[in-house]
């Protein structure tokens, strides 16, 4: 999942001819091909909140925690999804310091939130966190693909690493059954309850 704190982003001019024309270069960007720094500093910047961000940026900053969160899964213009996919690799690839940065500013807030039940959980985090005290438990997620283990492998150690005093307090809310492998089927439907329970009560 994600790998760094941080609470600030240093952000340069948006073409290598800066760096050599004042004798300084940013590290992080000095692989990065100029056309493609020129094109995405100025998305990154408006991303992070640094300056000013143009129609399109604008639309496409609006739907950063759904891209980030799940892959733009309810994304209704089939541009945006394809040219997140796109964008990411990108990100990615050239700018991983930038793209750690706003993955970290989009994602966790709407994952502790749901977790700590402070917030709405879309349906994949609400199937993360019906899961999540039987595979701490057990290291295993009955019914579970692959790929949904995978990512909640990296998502819990990503969120003990980094942010060990919140996901503390998510240990200590997590609903207090005995939780056993011969036990699954029936930790799943309470923790289900649990959960739906303590949804109504925030709503």
């Amino acid at each position: 999942m994600i790998f760094f704190s941080s609470n600030t982003i240093t952000l340069v001019p948006s073409s290598k001819n800066y760096f050599i024309a004042n004798g300084y270069r940013e590290a992080k960007y000095e692989n990065v091909p100029e056309e493609i720094l020129t094109k995405y500093l100025p998305k990154i910047q408006c991303y992070a909140d640094q300056a000013p961000c143009n129609e399109v940026d604008a639309l496409f900053k609006s739907k950063l925690p759904e891209i980030l969160v799940n892959n733009c899964l309810t994304c209704d213009e089939g541009i945006i999804k394809r040219e997140a996919q796109e964008e990411l690799q990108i990100l990615r690839q050239y700018f991983f310091t930038d793209f750690k940065f706003l993955l970290e500013k989009n994602t966790i807030p709407i994952v502790f939130n749901c977790l700590l039940n402070a917030g709405p959980c879309d349906s994949r985090l609400t199937l993360f966190k019906s899961k999540l005290q039987f595979f701490l438990k057990n290291n295993e997620c009955p019914d579970c693909t692959d790929d949904f283990i995978n990512k909640m492998k990296k998502r819990i150690d990503y969120l003990k690493k980094f942010h060990p005093q919140k996901w503390q307090q998510i240990e200590q809310i997590l609903p207090a059954n005995v939780v056993t492998k011969g036990g699954a089927t029936e930790y799943i439907k309470t923790s289900r309850f649990y959960f739906l329970h303590s949804r109504r009560q925030i709503a």
